[in-house]
């Protein structure tokens, strides 16, 4: 079994396992540890000193897995992966994002920021995920009209702004895919894809500027229906149209937050 130990928080660590059939974002929490060097020892579930850290699963080990496997440690510590939601015979969860740095012995190297998400149904199906960014200071918000302005940082071409209530938060704020969809989303028109689990892209985890700058992160999934009309905006999956009739064809699921801090 081997384990590779990845900087996240606070100069925390996540040890990422290679050699499981489980997806990758699966957490187990609970042990709090120490890590030496890049292979990491297989009873020791954490790096850093908190209570919290977490134990991310490759999706690289295999495209297609499919449910959590209920024994993804020796250890048999409690698995807490993202809940699924439901829509016309498919599952569909996202991972809290993970960081990754690009040079694990040079903080100035920086960080990479990446979710997985797995789906699973019978067939194909169009569905997908990208990642967001907090670029506008926790703005609350109504409807992504009012994500228009107040952007903290630069806007990249592409871009595109989300109103949405992560688990957990009881007002809607401002997220930002802050680049074009190849660059920030894994995603498929119809007819779609077969289940498994899939991951972003990777794209730099710090959007501030300055040491110990913060960034918060999620991952926003949809799934598009098996069937749909046709709407008003044209042949659109329900992902992509903005005529209201979609909402009934389509499933957003965020992640929980998971926040960049800059070495």
């Amino acid at each position: 079994m081997a384990l590779e130990c990845h900087y996240g928080d606070d100069d925390e660590m996540a040890i990422v396992k290679r050699d499981l059939t489980a997806p990758r974002g699966a957490r187990l929490r609970g042990w709090p540890g120490w890590c030496a060097g890049v292979l990491c020892l297989a009873l020791v579930a954490g790096c850093g000193d908190d209570d919290d850290t977490q134990l991310v699963v490759d999706a690289a080990v295999d495209a297609t897995t499919p449910a959590l496997d209920a024994a993804v440690d020796a250890a048999a510590l409690a698995v807490d992966a993202a809940t699924p939601a439901s829509l016309d015979g498919w599952q569909i969860a996202v991972a809290a994002p993970v960081f990754t740095r690009r040079d694990p012995g040079n903080a100035a190297a920086g960080s990479t920021v990446s979710a997985s998400f797995p789906a699973q149904g019978a067939g194909m199906r169009a569905f997908g995920t990208c990642l967001v960014a907090d670029i506008h200071g926790q703005k609350a918000c109504v409807t992504s009209a009012d994500c228009a302005t107040g952007a903290l940082v630069p806007l990249a071409t592409g871009h595109f702004e989300y109103c949405l209530a992560p688990p957990g938060a009881t007002q809607k704020t401002c997220w930002t895919r802050n680049g074009a969809d190849a660059d920030w989303c894994n995603k498929v028109p119809p007819p779609g894809r077969v289940a498994g689990t899939y991951a972003t892209p990777e794209v730099e985890a710090a959007h501030f500027s300055g040491t110990g700058s913060q960034t918060r992160w999620a991952g926003l999934a949809c799934l598009n229906a098996g069937t749909y009309p046709t709407f008003s905006d044209g042949p659109r999956p329900p992902c992509a149209s903005s005529d209201p009739a979609a909402a009934s064809y389509f499933l957003y699921v965020t992640s929980a937050i998971s926040t960049f801090t800059a070495p």
